[in-house]
């Protein structure tokens, strides 16, 4: 499992600033539910529902591989 405050850390990392909170709200648009954590087939679902908005390439594959 992976927790949304290294979720956050990631994107930040990666140069894409995401609080916990910001990440929460796009776990939330994806899946219609409250999640504290993302197991490997929901990761798999929001990487791909990031990409569907527009948040590709290098960095999604990087964030994908963290």
């Amino acid at each position: 499992f992976v927790s949304l405050d290294e979720l956050g850390e990631a994107f930040t990392q990666l140069g894409v600033p995401m609080n916990t909170e910001e990440v929460g709200r796009l776990v939330y648009e994806c899946f219609a539910q409250v999640r504290t954590e993302l197991g490997e087939p929901e990761f798999v679902k929001w990487m791909r529902f990031l990409e569907n908005m527009g948040i590709k390439g290098e960095q999604a594959d990087r964030v994908a591989q963290a």
